[in-house]
């Protein structure tokens, strides 16, 4: 199996993270939902780079392709 990547490490992070905040926010209604919140940001933004990431992926290859 391959290593994996900063941004699949990080998501996979978050992820448990925010099943530990569905836990949590029964007891700590508060606290849970800013780290809800910022779970989701961090989710948020590494969708964005990894969409970032693909649409400059297709453009290099589409020029190459041409070629």
């Amino acid at each position: 199996m391959g290593r994996l990547g900063l941004d699949r490490r990080t998501a996979d992070n978050c992820l448990r993270r925010l099943l530990c905040l569905a836990y949590l926010v029964w007891r700590r209604p508060a606290q849970s939902l800013r780290g809800v919140a910022a779970v989701a940001s961090a989710l948020l933004f590494i969708g964005i780079h990894n969409a970032w990431d693909i649409a400059a992926w297709m453009t290099i290859y589409r020029k190459r392709e041409k070629k």
